[in-house]
């Protein structure tokens, strides 16, 4: 009986472990090459030219150059200081900007809202607690006796539940 229980115990810690390794992201080392932070919008430039005549309002610049991802307005991972962004005729700022390079304009579009450090470890740690009360609450329901289960369903879908939780 001891046994057992300790066999589930290092199951239980186990899954923990998997919990943290699925839920964490990868993003910090798969960046485009050349992102700009805007107003709060992480902006990834791409080879297509914008005709001159399309170009508008000059909306900001470039302000510093931070590895391995821009952290605040003004921000860019390799375009250089100083490079001024436009407006785009016709396109909201929303969806992209223009990106002066030399006498060209390169097409810059909208990745997402920008999300700190913070924001994603705060999401992290909510749903690894998720999963962890989740996984806790199933071992304690049936492993002490409130629910008749068979204790081997419980551990073969377990790892499917942790899957489950952590998308």
């Amino acid at each position: 009986m001891v046994v057992a229980n300790l066999r589930i115990w290092v199951y239980f810690i186990f899954l923990t472990i998997c919990v943290l390794g699925i839920t964490t992201t990868t993003e910090a080392t798969s960046y485009p090459s050349d992102r700009v932070l805007w107003n709060d919008n992480i902006y990834d430039t791409l080879k297509e030219i914008i005709p001159m005549d399309r170009i508008g309002q000059q909306i900001g610049e470039v302000k510093r150059n931070v590895n391995p991802m821009p952290k605040k307005n003004g921000d860019s991972n390799t375009i250089p200081v100083g490079t001024k962004l436009f407006e785009i005729k016709g396109i909201s700022t929303k969806e992209a900007i223009a990106v002066q390079r030399g006498g060209e304009y390169n097409k810059a579009l909208n990745h997402g809202e920008f999300k700190s450090d913070e924001t994603s470890l705060t999401m992290w740690y909510l749903k690894f607690l998720l999963t962890f009360f989740v996984i806790l609450g199933l071992v304690f329901l049936c492993f002490v006796g409130f629910v008749k289960v068979n204790k081997s369903v419980v551990l073969y879908t377990t790892p499917l539940l942790v899957v489950v939780l952590s998308l």
